[in-house]
């Protein structure tokens, strides 16, 4: 496992530390074998991943997203944790906006169902109790501790090129650029290229003040402006959305 943010890594543990389980594996729960258990569970309902009219339909997002508020009478979000536990600092607003959009498409009387092991969240606690307010309470909270957004802007830095070397060459000169720079937290670069992929990749983050984009102009211009070795390229996404 490793760290988006400040490269840390850690090995993948072999045992579940919330309930001790030990039959670990990396499978997720996509729409297809979400529709392949709910078939065998309900053998004799209408299923579909396309229409709307069938009696269970499985789906993502954004086939939520085109059901009219307040027509069906029970959501079920299965691995809610995925959403929950994103490494993005983002993620419990994903999370409370999946959630509340699901509850508000539950029809008066319907059931909004959860598939958590966090359930004392404060995200699914908000939606439970129909109460904004008490998931931006905590969340502001914790982004104001940790100097996130809206509280701290933040950059991220990152350079593609043929060769690893090349890659890791120029992102290291763009970070010693900004050495000595006030106000700004610079975390330790990390590749994430994928395994494979023709060009190699390497990134870090920046968190800075209101002022960020102008405290990081002059210092990484030279960098923008010019192809590098083996036609490295420097690329700067200010307020990333993840």
């Amino acid at each position: 496992m490793r760290c988006q943010l400040c490269a840390k890594t850690e090995p993948l543990p072999d045992r579940c530390s919330h309930c001790g389980g030990h039959r670990l594996s990396p499978l997720g729960w996509d729409p297809e074998r979400v529709a392949a258990a709910v078939s065998k569970r309900f053998p004799k309902s209408t299923i579909s991943r396309t229409d709307p009219r069938a009696q269970i339909v499985v789906g993502t997002t954004a086939m939520l997203a085109r059901m009219e508020p307040g027509t069906l009478g029970c959501v079920g979000i299965v691995s809610f944790d995925d959403v929950l536990s994103l490494p993005d600092f983002r993620g419990g607003e994903r999370a409370f906006q999946i959630a509340w959009a699901s509850a508000e498409a539950v029809a008066p009387g319907g059931r909004l169902v959860v598939q958590t092991l966090h359930p004392e969240h404060y995200a699914v606690q908000a939606v439970k109790d129909h109460d904004r307010a008490s998931f931006y309470k905590p969340e502001l909270h914790l982004r104001s501790d940790l100097g996130y957004p809206p509280f701290r802007r933040i950059c991220v830095v990152s350079v593609r090129a043929r060769a690893d070397g090349d890659a890791r060459a120029l992102i290291d000169d763009c970070a010693r650029a900004l050495n000595g720079i006030g106000g700004l937290t610079v975390y330790p670069a990390a590749p994430t290229g994928a395994a494979g992929a023709k060009t190699a990749r390497w990134q870090f983050v920046i968190k800075g003040p209101a002022e960020l984009p102008l405290l990081i102009r002059a210092p990484l211009t030279p960098y923008l402006e010019q192809r590098r070795r083996g036609g490295a390229v420097v690329e700067v996404e200010m307020d990333p959305v993840s």
